[in-house]
Protein backbone atom coordinates (compact mmCIF):
# COMPACT_ATOMS: atom_id res chain seq x y z
CA UNK A 1 0.00 0.00 0.00
CA UNK A 2 1.51 3.42 -0.95
CA UNK A 3 2.06 6.00 1.87
CA UNK A 4 0.52 9.62 1.59
CA UNK A 5 3.03 12.19 1.15
CA UNK A 6 2.65 13.19 4.74
CA UNK A 7 3.11 10.09 5.95
CA UNK A 8 6.39 9.73 4.41
CA UNK A 9 7.65 13.07 5.83
CA UNK A 10 6.94 12.05 9.09
CA UNK A 11 8.42 8.44 8.91
CA UNK A 12 11.62 10.59 7.86
CA UNK A 13 11.58 12.73 10.75
CA UNK A 14 11.55 9.97 13.16
CA UNK A 15 14.16 8.06 11.54
CA UNK A 16 16.41 10.85 11.77
CA UNK A 17 15.97 11.31 15.00
CA UNK A 18 16.21 8.31 16.54
CA UNK A 19 20.22 8.17 16.48
CA UNK A 20 20.13 11.76 18.36
CA UNK A 21 18.10 9.95 21.32
CA UNK A 22 20.44 7.24 21.63
CA UNK A 23 23.12 9.09 21.85
CA UNK A 24 23.68 9.18 25.88
CA UNK A 25 26.55 10.19 27.74
CA UNK A 26 28.63 8.37 30.52
CA UNK A 27 30.68 9.35 33.55
CA UNK A 28 33.83 6.42 33.41
CA UNK A 29 34.64 4.97 36.71
CA UNK A 30 38.01 3.06 35.98
CA UNK A 31 39.77 0.96 38.45
CA UNK A 32 42.63 -2.05 38.07
CA UNK A 33 43.11 -3.29 41.76
CA UNK A 34 46.26 -4.19 42.99
CA UNK A 35 47.38 -6.75 41.01
CA UNK A 36 46.19 -5.57 37.70
CA UNK A 37 48.61 -3.02 36.51
CA UNK A 38 48.80 -4.78 33.17
CA UNK A 39 45.98 -4.44 32.46
CA UNK A 40 44.77 -2.07 29.66
CA UNK A 41 45.15 1.70 30.41
CA UNK A 42 42.32 4.63 31.15
CA UNK A 43 42.94 5.47 28.34
CA UNK A 44 43.37 2.37 25.94
CA UNK A 45 39.63 1.92 27.23
CA UNK A 46 38.52 4.90 26.16
CA UNK A 47 39.95 4.46 22.48
CA UNK A 48 38.55 0.91 22.20
CA UNK A 49 34.87 1.65 23.16
CA UNK A 50 35.10 4.76 21.07
CA UNK A 51 35.84 2.85 18.17
CA UNK A 52 33.63 0.49 18.99
CA UNK A 53 30.42 2.65 19.27
CA UNK A 54 31.52 5.26 16.64
CA UNK A 55 31.75 8.28 18.79
CA UNK A 56 33.17 9.44 22.39
CA UNK A 57 30.35 8.43 25.03
CA UNK A 58 32.30 9.84 27.95
CA UNK A 59 31.66 13.19 29.90
CA UNK A 60 32.78 14.18 32.72
CA UNK A 61 29.33 15.86 33.82
CA UNK A 62 27.22 13.05 32.37
CA UNK A 63 24.39 11.82 33.73
CA UNK A 64 24.84 7.93 33.56
CA UNK A 65 28.05 6.25 34.82
CA UNK A 66 29.97 3.43 33.51
CA UNK A 67 31.39 1.57 35.90
CA UNK A 68 34.66 -0.80 35.00
CA UNK A 69 36.56 -3.35 37.74
CA UNK A 70 40.14 -5.73 37.10
CA UNK A 71 39.26 -8.09 39.83
CA UNK A 72 42.72 -10.39 40.92
CA UNK A 73 42.55 -13.72 41.77
CA UNK A 74 45.45 -16.10 42.63
CA UNK A 75 46.00 -17.05 38.91
CA UNK A 76 43.36 -15.00 36.82
CA UNK A 77 42.16 -11.67 36.00
CA UNK A 78 38.35 -10.71 35.63
CA UNK A 79 36.57 -7.31 34.12
CA UNK A 80 33.30 -6.59 35.49
CA UNK A 81 31.65 -2.90 33.87
CA UNK A 82 27.81 -1.93 35.06
CA UNK A 83 26.49 0.75 33.68
CA UNK A 84 23.96 3.00 35.82
CA UNK A 85 21.42 5.52 34.85
CA UNK A 86 20.41 8.95 36.18
CA UNK A 87 17.43 7.34 37.80
CA UNK A 88 19.39 4.30 39.70
CA UNK A 89 18.98 1.14 37.57
CA UNK A 90 21.66 -0.75 36.74
CA UNK A 91 22.74 -3.36 34.06
CA UNK A 92 25.84 -5.15 34.23
CA UNK A 93 28.11 -7.02 31.03
CA UNK A 94 28.96 -10.74 31.78
CA UNK A 95 32.32 -10.51 32.98
CA UNK A 96 35.02 -12.21 31.53
CA UNK A 97 38.17 -13.78 32.83
CA UNK A 98 41.92 -14.49 31.65
CA UNK A 99 45.00 -15.87 33.30
CA UNK A 100 47.34 -12.75 35.12
CA UNK A 101 49.59 -12.97 31.61
CA UNK A 102 47.21 -12.32 29.60
CA UNK A 103 44.77 -9.84 31.01
CA UNK A 104 45.56 -7.42 28.45
CA UNK A 105 43.45 -9.20 26.19
CA UNK A 106 40.76 -8.63 28.05
CA UNK A 107 40.49 -4.54 26.26
CA UNK A 108 38.38 -5.85 23.23
CA UNK A 109 36.13 -8.01 25.56
CA UNK A 110 35.83 -4.75 27.36
CA UNK A 111 34.96 -2.54 24.82
CA UNK A 112 32.93 -4.51 23.16
CA UNK A 113 30.42 -5.07 26.77
CA UNK A 114 30.58 -1.34 27.19
CA UNK A 115 29.49 -0.71 24.04
CA UNK A 116 26.68 -3.17 23.83
CA UNK A 117 25.50 -1.32 27.18
CA UNK A 118 26.30 2.37 26.23
CA UNK A 119 24.52 1.71 22.26
CA UNK A 120 22.55 -1.97 22.60
CA UNK A 121 21.49 -3.41 19.27
CA UNK A 122 17.82 -3.13 18.71
CA UNK A 123 16.34 -6.66 17.34
CA UNK A 124 14.33 -6.34 14.40
CA UNK A 125 10.55 -6.42 14.62
CA UNK A 126 8.31 -8.96 12.60
CA UNK A 127 6.74 -8.03 9.80
CA UNK A 128 3.45 -7.02 10.19
CA UNK A 129 0.28 -8.71 8.25
CA UNK A 130 -0.80 -6.82 5.22
CA UNK A 131 -4.38 -4.95 4.92
CA UNK A 132 -6.53 -5.82 2.57
CA UNK A 133 -5.87 -4.29 -0.76
CA UNK A 134 -7.84 -0.97 -0.63
CA UNK A 135 -8.30 1.25 -3.69
CA UNK A 136 -5.60 3.23 -4.88
CA UNK A 137 -5.00 6.65 -3.59
CA UNK A 138 -4.09 10.09 -5.39
CA UNK A 139 -0.17 9.48 -6.03
CA UNK A 140 1.99 10.54 -3.28
CA UNK A 141 3.74 13.95 -3.18
CA UNK A 142 7.54 13.84 -3.91
CA UNK A 143 9.56 13.78 -1.13
CA UNK A 144 12.85 14.91 -0.33
CA UNK A 145 16.12 12.66 -0.28
CA UNK A 146 16.88 11.35 3.10
CA UNK A 147 19.90 11.24 4.35
CA UNK A 148 21.61 9.72 7.01
CA UNK A 149 24.50 11.16 9.64
CA UNK A 150 27.24 9.30 8.80
CA UNK A 151 28.73 7.14 11.54
CA UNK A 152 31.90 5.23 11.04
CA UNK A 153 30.77 1.55 11.04
CA UNK A 154 33.22 1.09 13.97
CA UNK A 155 32.28 -2.11 14.82
CA UNK A 156 33.86 -3.55 11.59
CA UNK A 157 37.47 -3.18 13.01
CA UNK A 158 39.71 -5.77 12.47
CA UNK A 159 43.61 -5.77 13.77
CA UNK A 160 46.42 -7.68 15.59
CA UNK A 161 45.70 -8.60 19.37
CA UNK A 162 47.64 -5.53 21.23
CA UNK A 163 50.40 -6.21 23.11
CA UNK A 164 51.53 -4.66 26.47
CA UNK A 165 52.29 -1.19 26.49
CA UNK A 166 56.24 -0.26 26.75
CA UNK A 167 56.64 1.43 30.48
CA UNK A 168 60.18 3.21 31.41
CA UNK A 169 61.33 1.93 35.04
CA UNK A 170 63.66 4.17 37.25
CA UNK A 171 64.76 2.22 39.82
CA UNK A 172 66.97 3.09 43.46
CA UNK A 173 68.77 0.45 45.63
CA UNK A 174 71.25 0.34 48.41
CA UNK A 175 73.13 -2.23 50.99
CA UNK A 176 75.91 -4.06 51.00
CA UNK A 177 79.13 -5.13 48.82
CA UNK A 178 81.71 -8.36 49.69
CA UNK A 179 84.79 -8.86 47.31
CA UNK A 180 84.24 -5.82 45.05
CA UNK A 181 86.20 -3.34 47.83
CA UNK A 182 88.55 -4.86 50.51
CA UNK A 183 86.32 -5.51 53.20
CA UNK A 184 82.34 -5.20 53.59
CA UNK A 185 81.26 -2.09 52.21
CA UNK A 186 78.35 -0.10 51.71
CA UNK A 187 76.84 -0.12 48.06
CA UNK A 188 74.42 2.03 46.21
CA UNK A 189 72.56 1.45 42.74
CA UNK A 190 70.93 3.94 40.42
CA UNK A 191 69.07 2.36 37.46
CA UNK A 192 67.09 3.33 34.12
CA UNK A 193 65.45 0.99 31.71
CA UNK A 194 62.88 0.02 29.77
CA UNK A 195 60.56 -3.27 29.53
CA UNK A 196 57.41 -4.78 28.02
CA UNK A 197 55.49 -7.87 30.06
CA UNK A 198 57.82 -9.57 31.67
CA UNK A 199 60.55 -8.88 30.15
CA UNK A 200 62.76 -5.37 31.04
CA UNK A 201 66.33 -4.16 29.81
CA UNK A 202 68.08 -1.52 32.21
CA UNK A 203 71.42 0.20 32.21
CA UNK A 204 72.82 0.51 36.30
CA UNK A 205 75.29 2.59 38.09
CA UNK A 206 76.89 0.82 41.27
CA UNK A 207 78.87 2.47 43.33
CA UNK A 208 80.63 0.75 46.10
CA UNK A 209 82.15 2.95 48.36
CA UNK A 210 85.89 2.39 50.10
CA UNK A 211 86.56 -0.40 52.90
CA UNK A 212 89.71 -1.59 53.67
CA UNK A 213 91.85 -4.64 54.96
CA UNK A 214 95.55 -5.14 56.82
CA UNK A 215 97.81 -7.53 54.79
CA UNK A 216 101.32 -7.85 56.93
CA UNK A 217 102.17 -4.37 57.67
CA UNK A 218 100.20 -2.57 54.52
CA UNK A 219 96.62 -1.07 55.35
CA UNK A 220 94.71 -1.75 51.67
CA UNK A 221 92.17 1.03 50.73
CA UNK A 222 89.51 0.29 47.71
CA UNK A 223 86.40 1.49 46.29
CA UNK A 224 84.93 0.46 42.96
CA UNK A 225 82.11 2.23 40.77
CA UNK A 226 81.13 0.30 37.81
CA UNK A 227 78.42 0.07 34.92
CA UNK A 228 75.82 -2.61 34.51
CA UNK A 229 73.49 -3.80 31.51
CA UNK A 230 71.00 -6.29 32.79
CA UNK A 231 68.45 -8.44 30.57
CA UNK A 232 65.83 -9.42 32.57
CA UNK A 233 62.55 -11.13 33.13
CA UNK A 234 60.06 -11.79 36.21
CA UNK A 235 57.48 -14.32 36.88
CA UNK A 236 54.20 -13.86 39.17
CA UNK A 237 54.46 -16.97 41.78
CA UNK A 238 51.55 -14.82 44.33
CA UNK A 239 49.14 -12.45 44.30
CA UNK A 240 51.60 -9.35 45.33
CA UNK A 241 54.88 -11.37 44.76
CA UNK A 242 56.86 -12.01 41.39
CA UNK A 243 60.50 -13.51 40.92
CA UNK A 244 63.05 -11.76 39.39
CA UNK A 245 65.94 -13.09 37.61
CA UNK A 246 68.65 -11.04 35.10
CA UNK A 247 71.46 -11.60 33.31
CA UNK A 248 74.31 -8.96 34.27
CA UNK A 249 77.57 -7.44 31.88
CA UNK A 250 79.70 -5.32 34.24
CA UNK A 251 82.45 -2.65 33.58
CA UNK A 252 84.13 -1.02 36.18
CA UNK A 253 86.98 1.12 37.80
CA UNK A 254 88.37 0.19 40.99
CA UNK A 255 90.49 2.67 42.90
CA UNK A 256 93.34 1.67 45.40
CA UNK A 257 95.27 3.03 47.60
CA UNK A 258 98.17 1.65 49.74
CA UNK A 259 99.35 2.66 53.47
CA UNK A 260 102.42 1.02 55.30
CA UNK A 261 102.59 1.17 59.22
CA UNK A 262 106.19 3.22 59.09
CA UNK A 263 104.57 6.53 57.32
CA UNK A 264 108.37 7.95 57.86
CA UNK A 265 109.86 5.31 54.80
CA UNK A 266 107.45 5.11 52.86
CA UNK A 267 103.88 7.17 51.71
CA UNK A 268 100.86 6.54 50.41
CA UNK A 269 100.29 5.03 46.83
CA UNK A 270 96.98 5.15 44.69
CA UNK A 271 96.42 3.52 41.73
CA UNK A 272 93.24 2.82 39.63
CA UNK A 273 92.57 -0.11 37.49
CA UNK A 274 89.76 -0.73 35.39
CA UNK A 275 88.07 -4.93 35.35
CA UNK A 276 85.01 -5.99 33.91
CA UNK A 277 82.72 -9.50 34.98
CA UNK A 278 79.43 -11.26 34.22
CA UNK A 279 76.98 -12.57 36.64
CA UNK A 280 73.60 -13.64 37.54
CA UNK A 281 71.18 -12.11 39.92
CA UNK A 282 67.94 -13.02 41.52
CA UNK A 283 65.19 -11.77 43.71
CA UNK A 284 61.41 -10.68 44.47
CA UNK A 285 59.37 -7.78 43.52
CA UNK A 286 56.83 -6.82 45.57
CA UNK A 287 54.20 -4.46 43.54
CA UNK A 288 51.94 -1.81 45.10
CA UNK A 289 49.66 0.94 43.49
CA UNK A 290 49.65 0.93 39.85
CA UNK A 291 53.33 2.39 39.31
CA UNK A 292 55.86 1.26 42.51
CA UNK A 293 57.35 -2.17 43.69
CA UNK A 294 59.57 -2.49 46.59
CA UNK A 295 62.42 -5.62 45.41
CA UNK A 296 64.93 -7.58 47.35
CA UNK A 297 67.62 -8.87 44.84
CA UNK A 298 71.21 -10.61 45.17
CA UNK A 299 73.99 -9.90 42.60
CA UNK A 300 76.58 -12.44 42.12
CA UNK A 301 79.59 -11.00 39.47
CA UNK A 302 82.58 -13.23 38.44
CA UNK A 303 85.04 -11.50 37.58
CA UNK A 304 88.15 -13.56 35.60
CA UNK A 305 91.31 -10.49 35.28
CA UNK A 306 90.58 -9.93 39.35
CA UNK A 307 92.91 -6.75 40.56
CA UNK A 308 96.24 -7.21 42.26
CA UNK A 309 97.26 -4.52 44.57
CA UNK A 310 100.98 -4.12 44.85
CA UNK A 311 103.54 -1.63 46.60
CA UNK A 312 107.07 -1.06 44.73
CA UNK A 313 106.62 -4.49 42.77
CA UNK A 314 105.34 -6.31 45.73
CA UNK A 315 102.14 -7.98 45.27
CA UNK A 316 100.54 -7.73 48.82
CA UNK A 317 96.83 -8.68 47.69
CA UNK A 318 94.65 -10.26 45.26
CA UNK A 319 90.38 -8.94 44.75
CA UNK A 320 88.63 -12.14 44.83
CA UNK A 321 87.70 -13.82 41.51
CA UNK A 322 83.87 -13.27 42.73
CA UNK A 323 81.94 -10.75 44.84
CA UNK A 324 78.37 -10.27 46.13
CA UNK A 325 75.73 -7.90 46.83
CA UNK A 326 72.33 -7.79 48.63
CA UNK A 327 70.30 -4.67 48.36
CA UNK A 328 66.58 -3.67 48.47
CA UNK A 329 65.13 -0.92 47.09
CA UNK A 330 62.53 1.00 45.12
CA UNK A 331 61.87 0.89 41.38
CA UNK A 332 58.47 3.27 39.74
CA UNK A 333 57.22 2.78 36.11
CA UNK A 334 55.18 4.63 34.17
CA UNK A 335 54.03 3.68 30.14
CA UNK A 336 54.72 5.34 27.00
CA UNK A 337 52.63 3.58 24.76
CA UNK A 338 49.26 2.68 24.41
CA UNK A 339 48.42 0.21 22.29
CA UNK A 340 45.76 0.45 20.01
CA UNK A 341 45.00 -2.31 17.90
CA UNK A 342 42.31 -5.01 18.36
CA UNK A 343 41.36 -8.49 17.22
CA UNK A 344 38.07 -8.86 15.32
CA UNK A 345 34.76 -8.50 17.44
CA UNK A 346 32.90 -11.80 17.73
CA UNK A 347 29.75 -12.48 15.32
CA UNK A 348 26.78 -11.06 15.79
CA UNK A 349 25.14 -13.88 16.96
CA UNK A 350 26.83 -13.86 19.92
CA UNK A 351 26.05 -10.71 20.86
CA UNK A 352 24.34 -10.09 24.41
CA UNK A 353 21.26 -8.86 26.04
CA UNK A 354 22.78 -6.39 29.14
CA UNK A 355 22.90 -8.18 32.64
CA UNK A 356 22.16 -12.00 31.03
CA UNK A 357 25.09 -14.60 30.57
CA UNK A 358 28.40 -14.92 31.76
CA UNK A 359 31.57 -16.05 30.10
CA UNK A 360 33.75 -17.95 32.31
CA UNK A 361 36.96 -16.80 30.71
CA UNK A 362 36.45 -18.32 27.35
CA UNK A 363 37.72 -16.14 24.29
CA UNK A 364 33.82 -15.20 23.23
CA UNK A 365 31.35 -12.94 24.50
Amino acid sequence: MALRGGTVLAASICLLAAPAAAQETYRLDYVREPGTEGCPSEAAFRAAVSREVGRDPFRPDAPNRLKVVFHRSEKNIRVQIVASGGSGSEQSAPEHEKPVWECFGLLHHAAFSAGMLIDPLEPSEPERPVAPPTPPPPPPLPSPPRTSPSVPSARKTTGLAPKAPMRVLLSFAGGAASGSTPGLSPSLTFGVGLGQGPFHMSAEFRSDLQSRRIESRFRVYGSQAFGTLAPCWHTRILTRVQLDRCFLISVGSTQVSVEHDIKLLQGEENRKTFTWGVGLRGGLSFPFGTSWALFSRLDVLLVPQPSVVEDNGREIWTYPYASAALQVGLVYAFDVTHPTAKPPPPPLSQKFSPGVGTSEGSDDI
